[in-house]
């Protein structure tokens, strides 16, 4: 499946295909979040846990070692910009799921982060 519509108009940028978005603002965000904010970030609270880390900081190491390793999988299909700009919503995602401790309003808004995204990208 080819994520950018090859039909496009000379002089203007690929459109995004329906396939993309749906993967975009459906599928990775459910993904992603279960992977990193639900999985990732339970393990690594009882690791630290048994190496009497906690996270009491404003930025719990837990959220930082998550947001690095989330960044880092969006290495192999973007940019090394485009992966580090992805660090700060990581974070506050991050923060979300501490917050609420919950993984669901970290996957509604990362939805909304890329629809956001998509929408700023075909303007």
């Amino acid at each position: 499946m080819a994520l950018l519509d090859q039909g496009h108009l000379p002089g203007r940028q690929p459109l995004l295909s329906w396939q993309a978005a749906i993967l975009m603002i459906g599928v990775a965000p459910v993904l992603e979040e279960l992977a990193f904010r639900g999985a990732m970030t339970d393990l690594l609270q009882g690791v630290l846990k048994r190496l009497t880390i906690a996270d009491t900081f404003a930025l719990a190491p837990t959220n930082i070692l998550t947001s690095i390793a989330f960044a880092a999988c969006h290495l192999p299909y973007q940019s090394l910009q485009m992966s580090c700009a992805v660090v700060l919503p990581s974070l506050l995602l991050g923060k979300i799921r501490e917050v609420t401790g919950a993984v669901g309003p970290c996957i509604v808004t990362h939805a909304w982060f890329n629809a956001c995204y998509l929408m700023i990208a075909a303007a």
